[in-house]
């Protein structure tokens, strides 16, 4: 018997069920464990042949998170963005103080263009600033005074940055966002690194910093010129 190309069972299976009128669940099941599913900032590639696969982009604005006490949401226009990480800086272990998951172990920043985040509720806001010229507009829950979003200034204006634990509250477990690296590591009390990359020195930090968000923005899609609204 001839061993053919899993997409090519699929497009028979689908053939036969649109002739004959049969159910092809079955078999695209066994297909679909076969090869599994390809995810990737909430996109989904189909079990279809090379040039004709199709993405399905998540609804946006759909993720919808809230603070520890319910008084303020964050709503993303995509989960993800265009980065999420830990750092371990002392500035952003004070403002994450009151995050009953970090507990001021770190920040969990998710970082995106300021038009695919919108807030609202009761937050109060405090600057602060960075000898890296990375100069932040602190939010936190007046209420639970969980950090929820910090607006960037200086060199960061143009993005914002959304807490992960609050982002977290509005997706399922198998869906949530797990930071992506490590910086600023030396800095902190050498907790959280789990496996993920870490960059230790200030230099090494900002080096790494700087090139993963050059990379991202050269490739990406996300901005709300190119988000479907």
């Amino acid at each position: 018997m001839e061993n053919k190309p899993l997409h090519e069972n699929l497009d028979e299976t689908l053939l036969k069920a649109a002739v004959l009128q049969e159910p092809a669940t079955d078999k695209i099941s066994e297909v679909h464990d076969a090869v599994g599913s390809v995810e990737d900032g909430g996109v989904v590639t189909s079990l279809l042949p090379l040039g004709q696969q199709s993405t399905i982009p998540p609804e946006p604005w759909s993720i919808v998170g809230h603070c520890s006490c319910g008084a303020c949401t964050v709503t993303l226009r995509r989960p993800r963005g265009l980065m999420s990480f830990r750092c371990h800086c002392s500035t952003c272990r004070e403002a994450y103080a009151n995050d009953p998951v970090t507990k001021g172990s770190y920040s969990t920043p998710s970082l995106d263009w300021c038009c695919n985040v919108k807030y609202e509720g009761p937050i109060t806001f405090t600057n602060t600033f960075a000898f890296s010229g990375v100069c932040l507009k602190r939010g936190a829950c007046s209420r639970c005074k969980q950090p929820v979003v910090s607006l960037g200034r200086g060199l960061m204006t143009g993005f914002t940055f959304a807490n992960v634990n609050v982002i977290n509250s509005g997706l399922p477990a198998e869906h949530q966002i797990r930071p992506e690296f490590n910086m600023f590591y030396n800095s902190g009390n050498q907790a959280g690194e789990d496996d993920l990359n870490t960059y230790h020195s200030d230099i090494g930090s900002l080096v790494g910093f700087v090139g993963k968000l050059a990379a991202r923005i050269s490739m990406c899609r996300s901005c709300c010129c190119a988000w479907p609204r």
